[in-house]
């Protein structure tokens, strides 16, 4: 079992000693397995931290070595082993939340002398320079000649501006990890179905391209629940899909600088909508559900509506704010 996250290591005795050893986390890898040679079934499993700069590894016995495993976190990838010779804390950050459950089971298991399949079990062997180095999480590109020829598949926010796409990439919509997607400043006018396998997208960036309609694979299942920000100015879109109110998840839409005539009655009914950004459009009028809502941040400014409003028709009276003592009266009184 191999398990790549970023590792701390606190010994706990230093400060009863008035010793201070600030310590920082590491990108390690993580394995649990025997030392190379062990054909013993019964013999001892351990726990191995492999970094850059300590590719042999450090080794810590499991068996009746384990004092107590913190695992609340291990749902957002984060858990603490702590050993009890020597009196090590093993904090796990930014670990896959399904492997690091998986770890912590095995620990769980090798820890009360259970018996651990074979093919749990790693060869403790020191790491090779890959194995130890971080994943490229970000990556950006804004020129043609920087495309790469392959995406690193650890990919979680990626930029593409300004390479004259027309079409999208299969290599792009097979990183399933991203959560940030910025494609703006490029020639799309449509989205393939397999986009619809970037489940984890939080942030899409679609702006300034050639989209004359709503993407209808963006109202798949898969970003219902996920996708949070949703920007795509300046597209010349000529219509908005009714089927864009099923983005349930939706946070934040701007549409400003396109050619919409008119928006979906259902857009103020989405819940969550706090950002709303439509000016320089063609409205002539705005459903009801929109208008009553309350938002955050709304602006539908440059837009030839039809009904003209006086001046200060949203201007609510000025009221003075009455004193804690005036509104503890006004309480006593109506009760």
């Amino acid at each position: 079992m191999r398990l790549r996250c970023e590792v701390q290591v606190s010994n706990r005795q230093l400060p009863s000693l008035n010793i201070r050893k600030p310590t920082r986390p590491n990108f390690s890898q993580v394995s649990v397995g025997k030392k190379p040679g062990e054909r013993n079934k019964d013999g001892p499993v351990y726990i191995m931290l492999c970094t850059t700069q300590n590719k042999s590894g450090t080794k810590y016995l499991i068996q009746n070595n384990v004092e107590q495993i913190f695992s609340k976190f291990a749902h957002e990838g984060k858990a603490t082993v702590r050993i009890k010779s020597p009196p090590d804390d093993i904090a796990l950050s930014k670990a896959d939340p399904a492997q690091l459950s998986s770890f912590l089971r095995i620990v769980r298991m090798a820890t009360e002398g259970r018996e651990l399949p074979e093919r749990v079990l790693s060869h403790l062997v020191p790491a090779a320079t890959t194995q130890v180095t971080r994943p490229v999480e970000t990556l950006t590109i804004d020129c043609p000649s920087r495309y790469p020829m392959v995406f690193p598949k650890t990919l979680h926010t990626l930029h593409v501006r300004h390479c004259s796409l027309r079409r999208m990439s299969p290599q792009i919509t097979a990183l399933t990890s991203l959560t940030v997607l910025d494609l703006s400043y490029n020639n799309l006018s449509q989205l393939p179905e397999s986009f619809s396998n970037l489940v984890l997208l939080r942030k899409l960036d679609l702006s300034h391209n050639s989209f004359e309609a709503f993407p209808p694979v963006l109202s798949s299942e898969s970003f219902c629940r996920s996708l949070r920000e949703l920007d795509m100015k300046d597209n010349g879109m000529l219509a908005l899909s009714p089927l864009f109110t099923r983005l349930s998840a939706l946070v934040s839409i701007n549409l400003n600088c396109n050619r919409l005539r008119y928006l979906p009655e259902q857009m103020g009914l989405m819940k969550s909508l706090a950002v709303v950004l439509v000016s320089n459009n063609l409205l002539n009028l705005l459903p009801c559900t929109l208008v009553i809502r309350a938002y955050h941040r709304a602006d539908f400014s440059d837009n030839p509506f039809t009904v003209q409003l006086p001046p200060g028709a949203f201007v609510r009276e000025r009221r003075k704010v009455p004193t804690l003592q005036e509104a503890a009266g006004q309480a006593v009184l109506a009760y």
